[in-house]
């Protein structure tokens, strides 16, 4: 390798590891604000201020937060790179694993990303059968919780509905009667009016008037045959002899 090629290779080499610590860097900023935001907020507030005013994903949220919290228990991981940091922040991560790294940066060894994903592979396979049946039923209760709290929010979201519910049915049923009684005093009213105009014209018809007859029929609404009205005017236009 040629001196120019070196010098290119460190000074390429030194761009990386700013960039990466400029990553870190900003995952820390960003989790501080996260974590303040989630402190002030529900859960579900904090969910909603993280998509649309954040812009972020749930997922992407989640990992920060933890890892920034995971830097406030141990100021020494902010020297690590992000992906790295991301697997130690990880909730299945042994305690192991994290005390390793730990005594490594106290040693001034800062491990890659690779190293970082050796260590805690090894931390799993060391870590005692009881413990990591402990962890497994440690993370199940959380599940449960999670579980639990998502049905009382449901049973009360319920409630609400049949609440709901009830106030409409009854704003439905006064608008029936209403509506009936408006029908009712209509009714009445015509027929107010039609007792006052009988009162003033005795005579006055009440039923429906006849129809009115159609041509070829008589008065009691019988047709005169073809064969008759055929004959009437043959007699009509017929010359005198």
């Amino acid at each position: 390798m040629t001196e120019r090629a070196m010098n290119l290779h460190f000074v390429l080499k030194n761009c990386a590891m700013r960039i990466k610590t400029a990553k870190t860097r900003a995952v820390l900023v960003i989790g501080k604000e996260l974590d303040k935001a989630n402190r002030l907020l529900d859960h579900g507030e904090y969910l909603r201020w993280v998509r649309d005013e954040a812009e972020l994903s749930a997922s992407t949220a989640h990992n920060i937060l933890t890892a920034y919290r995971q830097v406030v228990k141990n100021p020494n991981f902010a020297n690590l790179p992000r992906s790295a940091l991301y697997d130690l922040s990880r909730p299945s991560t042994p305690e192991a694993a994290r005390a390793h790294v730990a005594h490594q940066l106290l040693n001034g060894l800062t491990p890659n990303a690779l190293e970082v994903a050796a260590i805690i592979e090894q931390a799993v396979r060391d870590e005692p059968v009881v413990g990591r049946r402990r962890s497994r039923v440690m993370q199940s209760r959380a599940a449960d919780t999670d579980t639990a709290d998502a049905l009382r929010a449901l049973d009360d979201l319920g409630s609400v509905l049949v609440s709901a519910t009830h106030v409409a049915t009854a704003i439905l049923c006064e608008m029936k009667q209403s509506r009936q009684s408006h029908y009712q005093a209509g009714m009445a009213f015509v027929a107010e009016v039609q007792a006052a105009l009988l009162s003033l014209v005795p005579d006055m018809p009440t039923d429906q008037p006849k129809p009115r007859q159609r041509p070829g029929e008589t008065g009691n609404g019988a047709a005169h045959s073809p064969s008759h009205i055929r004959l009437k005017n043959r007699n009509r236009y017929a010359r005198p002899r």
